[in-house]
């Protein structure tokens, strides 16, 4: 189950926003680019603004700074969330009624992601499968930025036994991380 309208309407527009307000910072734009410009943006443009602000968190004060007046509580918490991501590879166990179930391959720590509005196997077919991404923390649960790089690593089946077997360990242990504090 994906977030609901308005929650993925209020994660997407304050994204969308300050994704903006990083490409003049990283001047990919001319000044007379419009948000609306922006938001006709192919998906790898978008991209391009969102790791170049994974990159310089510190502008993500900038534009707090600047535009807290204009934010409401809730597109703040949306926006310190950044503060708080994980970017880096996972492997996309499988996908629940509620969630998607996602190892860190670095720290091999799973974690429960929910989806912004299509679940991960609808958007990449067949799991589990390898992806780059950022997750972070909205309202009381996880999510991804909305931007994924798939790999084009296939996991042999004694590896997808071994990770199943883990991911059972890890359950039974109540393990699996709900909530990036």
């Amino acid at each position: 189950m994906a977030l609901t309208e308005n929650q993925y309407n209020l994660y997407i527009n304050t994204h969308l926003k300050l994704l903006y307000f990083i490409g003049f910072r990283a001047s990919f734009y001319a000044p007379d680019f419009s948000y609306r410009d922006f938001k006709e943006l192919h998906f790898k443009d978008k991209m391009r603004c969102r790791d170049f602000l994974l990159s310089n968190l510190e502008l993500v004060n900038e534009y707090l700074e600047l535009n807290f007046d204009r934010l409401s509580s809730k597109e703040i918490q949306v926006i310190e969330g950044f503060k708080k991501h994980i970017n880096r590879n996972f492997i996309i166990l499988k996908s629940l009624k509620k969630y998607s179930i996602l190892l860190d391959t670095e720290s091999n720590l799973f974690y429960a992601v929910k989806p912004l509005k299509d679940n991960f196997k609808e958007l990449l077919g067949k799991l589990p499968a390898v992806i780059e991404t950022a997750i972070l923390p909205f309202e009381d649960l996880i999510i991804y930025d909305g931007f994924i790089r798939p790999s084009t690593v296939r996991l042999a089946s004694n590896i997808v036994k071994d990770i199943r077997l883990y991911y059972k360990v890890q359950k039974d242990k109540n393990k699996i991380i709900h909530k990036i504090e």
